[in-house]
């Protein structure tokens, strides 16, 4: 992605309803931004940002969406990129779609092997994403998965990245999301989750490197506490997620909350209103994100290459500039109290042949 992205959230209608779901089980499922704000949007964005990153709920739930797409285009953005769950791209929409190859990607989820995605997205929701992923990379449409992983995932994960690279010969990146889990009411009634341990993270950024290695490029998102982890590898740094929080990322939400992305529900710079996208440096919190300035990073030799996504502190109860300390364990790094430094340690990654 690029280093200076629009985040729009057009909508947060959705046609399924995964049991991890960040945006539906915690901020709703009816809201849709007016299509002459979101256009609005865009025009302000243009020459600021570099991407225009179209997301939800379910993008292509929104009816205006192509409006949205062709202004992006037409005011100059250089690429557009959308997320989506892949179940509702008709033939017409596709061939709509190839008009902008080239300057298009849509990142499509695919949450695991077959049986682990339609558990969480629906019985046979994954040969329809498997299949709008074939049809639009035979329309000359850029398009990756996305998946979101759980420890059920991790434990299959080497052999999905080659089932779905064999499946999917154009296929040229999976990037792959750890599971975050917040408070019990924002995610689906009656399921239990968990997060990725601090060694079961480590078994991904092994799991990562090994597959980068064997020809099958992937990628860790959203979850910068893995960089680290994945330098010590050996990973090459140029695929590395690089936070942008208040270093050119924003996203204005489908009720105009403004934050620094999607996953950050916190409102950073309040409600959208005409001219905000070119005053984001008046405010004291941009600074705060640019620099890093939070609990715990500020002297730490990973703040450049971690940060520590805020998304991802805020669901575990903490300040938006605190630290949930998670990384003491996933770096091992010394503790205050602790007689001696702990030293970073290769994991086993489970079922791997």
């Amino acid at each position: 992605m690029s280093g200076r992205s629009l985040d729009l959230e057009v909508t947060r209608r959705c046609n399924l309803r995964c049991d991890y779901c960040f945006v539906g089980w915690s901020r709703g499922w009816t809201s849709d931004l007016p299509r002459d704000i979101a256009l609005t949007i865009v025009d302000e964005g243009a020459g600021e940002f570099d991407t225009l990153h179209i997301t939800g709920g379910e993008p292509f739930a929104y009816s205006p969406i192509f409006d949205v797409i062709e202004r992006a285009f037409c005011r100059g953005y250089g690429r557009v990129m959308i997320n989506t769950n892949g179940t509702m791209l008709t033939e017409q929409y596709i061939e709509r779609l190839r008009q902008w190859a080239g300057r298009l990607s849509l990142s499509v989820s695919l949450d695991g092997p077959e049986d682990l995605h339609d558990a969480v997205r629906g019985a046979g929701r994954y040969r329809q994403s498997l299949d709008c992923l074939r049809r639009l990379h035979a329309a000359g449409i850029e398009a990756q998965v996305m998946s979101v992983v759980t420890p059920q995932v991790l434990r299959v994960l080497p052999s999905f990245l080659g089932e779905l690279y064999e499946a999917l010969p154009a296929l040229h990146d999976v990037t792959l999301f750890p599971l975050g889990v917040g408070p019990a009411h924002t995610h689906k009634p009656g399921v239990t989750l968990r997060p990725l341990s601090p060694e079961e993270l480590r078994q991904l950024c092994l799991a990562v490197t090994m597959a980068e290695r064997l020809g099958m490029p992937v990628s860790i998102g959203a979850y910068p506490i893995a960089n680290p982890i994945l330098t010590a590898l050996g990973y090459p740094a140029p695929r590395l997620y690089q936070c942008t929080a208040g270093r050119g990322r924003v996203c204005v939400h489908a009720n105009l909350d403004v934050s620094t992305c999607h996953p950050v529900k916190e409102p950073v710079y309040g409600r959208w209103r005409p001219g905000l996208l070119r005053e984001l440096g008046a405010f004291p919190a941009h600074r705060r994100f640019a620099e890093r300035d939070y609990d715990g990073c500020r002297g730490c030799e990973h703040k450049e290459a971690c940060g520590h996504c805020r998304a991802f502190v805020t669901s575990s109860g903490n300040d938006l500039f605190g630290n949930d300390e998670i990384c003491h364990e996933v770096l091992e790094r010394q503790r205050p109290d602790s007689a001696a430094p702990k030293r970073f340690r290769l994991p086993v990654l489970q079922g791997a042949a």
